[in-house]
């Protein structure tokens, strides 16, 4: 295995990780060794040397953006992806029920499989969890410019953003599973996409989402109000937003989505500017991943 370690993702010391791979790892079924990025898209030239090295599984040491740009090197190549999480949301970590404690994840590793994994593109955008715009682009924006990182900052923002916000217009066309068309113009105050459960943190907006069926989940939440809200927020951390009138989600191989006015978007948290219209597709298949059995 390679670990390409981000150093500037999270609080923990990144040398204890290569301390305590020593001790957790089981040496008689793994080698390792150690990389760390340097620069912006660093992980993905590391994760395709791995690659182009045949290593067995390229470990991504950091974040969400640090597992984002490890996976984009590793697709549709044999080695697989694994996991320490060590950023403030770690949606495919939580997703696929890995530890949050990066020790118990490095422990973790020895009994792990590997799995496919399907992928998600938003025009040439890799996600492997969400990608979305509205209200939740407009917040992933503000939170990246942000020092002090972690779910208390990401709500304080989401908290003052909500009274100034303003929903936008958007014009769905959807092809679903079975090949039906669908055409739809939605007033919303977000707009998500998803192929694994959730956004991170547990913040689950399709908690019955898989990153092994072939399909995406558009997720369309109506303007609301502030008690809605706080109801929202509820059914999202416990689990189940189909109990909230304000949440509709349709499954989906590809879609095309057109809206109106300037705003942000993001994959996988990572944020840009969002294109007029934008297509979304998911790709079956596309990634090995190392992971607990069961997931």
């Amino acid at each position: 295995m390679r670990f390409i370690i981000n150093p500037r993702a999270g609080v923990l010391p990144k040398g204890m990780i290569k301390l305590r791979a020593e001790a957790l790892l089981d040496t008689e079924q793994f080698t390792y060794d150690f990389v760390e990025t340097a620069y912006a898209g660093h992980a993905r030239a590391l994760a395709q040397q791995a690659a182009a090295d045949g290593v067995f599984a390229a470990v991504a040491v950091g974040g969400d953006g640090t597992v984002n740009e490890v996976a984009s090197g590793l697709l549709h190549t044999n080695t697989a992806l694994a996991i320490i999480p060590m950023g403030s949301g770690n949606g495919l970590a939580r997703h696929i029920g890995l530890p949050m404690n990066p020790f118990k994840a490095l422990e973790a590793l020895n009994k792990s499989i590997e799995a496919k994994m399907d992928v998600g593109y938003a025009n040439e955008h890799l996600f492997l969890c969400m990608s979305g715009m509205g209200f939740d682009g407009q917040v992933a924006h503000l939170f990246s410019e942000k020092r002090v990182r972690g779910i208390f900052s990401y709500l304080w923002i989401a908290a003052k953003e909500y009274f100034s916000y303003r929903p936008h217009t958007y014009h769905f066309e959807i092809k679903s599973k079975t090949g039906e068309l669908i055409s739809l113009d939605k007033k919303a105050f977000l707009v998500a996409f998803a192929n694994a459960n959730q956004f991170g943190n547990n913040f689950k907006i399709v908690p019955q989402a898989s990153v092994h069926d072939g399909i995406l989940h558009a997720c369309i939440v109506k303007p609301f109000s502030t008690l809605k809200g706080f109801q929202l927020i509820y059914h999202a951390f416990k689990g189940d937003l189909r109990e909230n009138s304000v949440f509709s989600q349709i499954p989906f191989e590809s879609l095309e989505l057109h809206s109106d006015g300037q705003q942000f978007m993001h994959v996988d948290g990572e944020t840009m500017p969002a294109p007029k219209v934008l297509q979304i597709h998911v790709e079956s298949n596309a990634l090995r991943l190392w992971v607990k059995p069961g997931n």
